[in-house]
């Protein structure tokens, strides 16, 4: 087996990240790629909202017991603040930043814990 950071700090047996696609996936892709070892994500920015997020977020736990993440392209937080409060308050194990500055955002989570 494979060791990084990842794999030994996620209990991973591989150090594959599943792509948070923002629209294109969700709870049964995350579950999958956790399941095969790797680090199953869906992306939090969504048309669907936060009670979409929520649902997900139920979902992927439903499935497995292993950890997930949650990608929210940052520049789009603003106009989808209510998906990414739902990530915290649901207490996602892992929240990935991309495209923009994450310090605000970084912050909230890590105070979220």
């Amino acid at each position: 087996m494979l060791k990084t950071r990842l794999t030994e700090k996620y209990g991973l047996r591989y150090p594959i990240i599943g792509a948070p696609m923002a629209n294109h996936s969700g709870a049964n892709l995350a579950a999958a790629v956790t399941k095969a070892g790797g680090l199953g994500s869906f992306g939090g920015i969504s048309a669907n909202g936060p009670d979409w997020v929520c649902d997900q977020i139920r979902a992927v736990r439903s499935e497995m017991d292993g950890p997930f993440s949650i990608g929210f392209i940052t520049a789009f937080i603003p106009a989808s603040e209510a998906s990414f409060d739902v990530a915290l308050e649901e207490k996602a194990p892992l929240i990935i930043l991309s495209f923009g500055d994450p310090r605000p955002y970084a912050a909230k989570a890590r105070a979220a814990g």
